[in-house]
């Protein structure tokens, strides 16, 4: 044992007080004359022996508490077992957290500043010939060996924020592989972070008897912090000219409540929409912001907040495609349909064109976001396997059957697909009874279906033959339960089957207020829609 301010042993010599008093008894007696030998009863008697214990346990007590007191002020320590001094060369691993929430300020400066700052003075603290490896969310190879104190303040100079983020067993996983090679016999690892939660996974950090981890948190002094979550459009499909809705989700991460804020809406660079935000702490909203697409192809947008300080998810960017417009062909067995004709031909938003079957360009289909089958006499295999694979890659298909095809062979497509099948002609009369409101076909065609909405009424249909593995949904019911018009999905397209010819003298489906939008929605729906947002560094 050693003591780290041995001088204070001398004041051991103050033992010799207390022994002193014990020695010397400086009690002075005084003579008390008794009037009477009764009191001398009343007396208590001690042993002498008794007497002389207690005053040296008295004496051991002051003596022991004065060693005490020596001893605490002298410091003593254990001198290490040779081969384990700390006085050897050391192996340093510094991690700076350099994700766009350290561009954060505390006060004017900013977090990643404040920990670049302390990440050289943990460094400094070392020998110049211990060894040091600097570590951000960037994991670059340099990163990745150990080197001197200069080298190491520059490329702590060289750190700048990232889009990256890396969980913390991430990153002492990294940095313990950097210093394992190592022969150093001291290996430290500091953490300088805000330890944000969501990568703050300290509990999957494996505990290594080897190496020392610090963690040193970098705090804001900032309270107040509002942004945008996410946001996404209403419909999977945007068309030009028409007003789209776009949903928002803006929750206020600071501990006070806000009023009176605004949420700005940017198309293009050009402000569409400005709304008030009030959003008590802690607490999330969803708000539904309008606007006209004015421009087709690709739209960029921007929906902006504003807080200080902490800005660097004031902005929540996303785009859209918007196609001019949808190119639509309609295959026919014999002659073009007559409201689809009507239909597609003064929309503008449309670009419409019929085909004979017997004419039709297999290679030429992939062109087209929507191929009408109108009631074909058969499919030939070629053409079956030209509309597989259109369907695969996301090709939408109206299927509207004819009293006269040849069932058998439209079976054998329908078979392919993994459809229902096509059964006899049943010339009987049906009413739709139920729509699909659920079905995002119908998402905003129908606030509310009334009781006394005219539906479809026809006076014949084709009855489907249910397969079990087959993927129905039904869009209109009858009142016997037959589906007037099924959806089945094939990669990433969409097959539609309907039961009944698309003929005003066999039903009214044609003339009735479901038919334009369903329609306009079968040609438009994708079942791949790409995101409209991403996130940085993924």
């Amino acid at each position: 044992m050693q003591f780290l301010f041995p001088s204070f042993l001398f004041a051991l010599s103050t033992i010799a007080i207390p022994i002193i008093i014990h020695l010397f008894n400086f009690r002075r007696y005084k003579t008390i004359y008794f009037p009477s030998i009764r009191f001398l009863k009343e007396v208590k008697q001690h042993t002498q022996s008794t007497s002389q214990l207690k005053h040296l346990l008295v004496l051991l007590a002051r003596i022991l508490t004065i060693a005490f007191l020596v001893f605490a002020f002298a410091q003593p320590f254990i001198k290490p077992a040779e081969g384990i001094s700390n006085t050897g060369k050391k192996a340093v691993s510094i991690y700076i957290d350099n994700s766009f929430s350290m561009s954060t300020r505390s006060g004017d400066v900013p977090l990643l500043e404040i920990a670049k700052r302390k990440a050289q003075e943990l460094a400094s603290a070392y020998a110049q010939d211990d060894e040091f490896q600097l570590l951000s969310n960037d994991f670059e190879g340099k990163q990745q060996r150990l080197v001197n104190l200069d080298q190491f303040k520059q490329f702590t100079d060289e750190v700048k924020s990232s889009p990256n983020t890396r969980m913390l067993s991430q990153v002492v996983a990294r940095e313990k592989e950097a210093l394992n090679p190592s022969s150093s016999s001291q290996k430290n690892i500091y953490i300088l972070s805000d330890f944000q939660k969501s990568t703050s996974d300290i509990q999957n950090i494996p505990v290594d008897s080897n190496i020392k981890i610090f963690f040193i948190p970098i705090n804001s002094l900032a309270q107040k912090n509002v942004s945008v979550d996410s946001c996404w459009l209403e419909t999977p499909v945007q068309m030009i000219n028409q007003p789209a809705k776009l949903h928002v989700k803006i929750t206020n991460y600071g501990d006070e409540s806000i009023e009176d804020e605004r949420i700005t809406l940017r198309i293009n660079d050009e402000i569409k929409t400005i709304a008030d935000l009030n959003l008590k702490a802690g607490s999330t909203v969803e708000d539904t912001l309008v606007f006209n697409i004015t421009q087709s192809g690709w739209n960029k947008g921007e929906l902006q907040v504003t807080d200080f300080p902490v800005s660097f998810d004031d902005s929540y960017y996303f785009t859209f495609n918007v196609k001019p417009v949808a190119n639509v062909l309609s295959v026919n067995g014999a002659s073009s349909n007559p409201f689809l004709d009507a239909l597609f031909s003064n929309s503008s938003l449309f670009s419409y064109s019929n085909s004979s079957i017997g004419q039709l360009d297999y290679s030429s289909l992939g062109k087209f976001d929507c191929i009408v089958l109108n009631q074909p006499p058969s499919i030939s295999s070629g053409l079956s396997d030209a509309l597989k694979q259109y369907m695969t890659k996301g090709g939408n298909i109206l299927f509207i059957p004819g009293i006269n095809s040849n069932i058998e062979s439209i079976n054998e497509f329908l078979e392919s697909i993994n459809s229902d099948l096509l059964q006899q002609w049943l010339k009987e009369k049906r009413s739709v009874v139920s729509i699909n409101t659920n079905m995002e076909l119908f998402a905003d065609v129908f606030g509310k279906i009334n009781s006394n909405m005219a539906l479809p009424v026809t006076d014949g249909l084709f009855l489907l033959k249910q397969r079990t593995q087959s993927p129905a949904e039904q869009l209109m019911k009858f009142n016997d339960g037959n589906s007037l018009m099924n959806r089945y999905q094939l990669g990433y397209g969409n097959f539609y089957l309907s039961s009944v010819p698309f003929d005003k003298s066999i039903t009214d489906f044609p003339l009735s207020p479901v038919f334009a939008p369903l329609i306009f929605k079968v040609v438009v729906l994708k079942n791949s829609i790409p995101a409209i947002n991403y996130t940085i560094g993924e």
